[in-house]
């Protein structure tokens, strides 16, 4: 006589999890930024950013993009840039890639923005600082693609707390 193999409820709940966990989330974060010409650091505290432009150089044109990255760079920039000496920020988005809902619930997806940001003296018309900043996510399953939904806000939040921590040495809450 064959003995049977028996799933309790408690085996067969477990084994589904397993199988079913990767649908439900994975998730990876990722940041780079390069300063092409860095301002100098006795300069860069009595920076105040006076004008924001943002043009976004991309195949498909993106108006909430512009809209958000605009808006957050002027919430984070109040608070890191507090010197008394007027900037112009040039902001021009190089790359934004947004998610595909389907991909991302079975194999995963990415949203990036990538972008350059110029800081020039107004009075002068100088050139101070020219950066590269690339902001990533990668989520799976379909908690990951809830979390993805809104690119366009995450990414350009993303992007202007790197330009407070990575160019002004100050951190910014885009929740506070």
């Amino acid at each position: 006589m064959k003995p049977h193999m028996f799933l309790t409820p408690s085996a067969t709940t477990a084994r589904v999890a397993a199988i079913l966990a990767p649908l439900l989330l994975t998730a990876c974060a990722s940041s780079e930024f390069e300063a092409v010409k860095a301002i100098g650091a006795a300069e860069v505290s009595s920076v105040r950013i006076s004008e924001i432009l943002v043009e976004v150089d991309t195949s498909r044109p993106n108006q909430e993009l512009m809209r958000e990255l605009k808006s957050n760079l002027r919430r984070a920039t109040s608070v890191c840039a507090t010197g008394t000496v007027p900037y112009r920020m040039e902001v021009r988005v190089l790359d934004f890639e947004d998610q595909n809902v389907g991909q991302s619930i079975m194999v995963g997806d990415a949203i990036e923005l990538k972008g350059r940001v110029e800081l020039t003296e107004v009075a002068t018309d100088r050139s101070a600082g020219d950066y590269y900043i690339e902001q990533s996510f990668y989520w799976g399953g379909l908690i990951g693609a809830a979390m993805m939904s809104d690119a366009e806000k995450s990414l350009s939040r993303e992007f202007a707390s790197s330009v407070c921590e990575d160019v002004f040495g100050k951190s910014w809450d885009p929740e506070g």
